[in-house]
């Protein structure tokens, strides 16, 4: 399953390239894509799962890199993160 993955608190390229590194790592990833870097630091990925998005969810909340931001608009196939460096 597919999962997109917005991350707001991007600042400088080494944030971008620990958070690549950090979700490549998860076990529940399998891949991950960049689909669009924005200039308000912001990026947008694609993240392939190996297994389900609740296990996505669990391996990031014990990481504590990432903290969930609630949406109004939230879809099944879209979360927003804050990088937490």
């Amino acid at each position: 399953k597919d999962l997109i993955v917005k991350v707001t608190g991007i600042t400088h390229y080494p944030d971008f390239a620990q958070l690549t590194r950090y979700l490549n790592h998860l076990t529940p990833v399998a891949n991950v894509e960049i689909i669009k870097i924005s200039t308000d630091n912001d990026v947008i990925l694609k993240v392939s799962l190996r297994s389900t998005q609740e296990s996505f969810t669990q391996a990031l909340s014990l990481g504590k890199k990432l903290t969930p931001v609630p949406l109004t608009n939230a879809t099944d196939t879209m979360v927003v993160y804050q990088w937490n460096p």
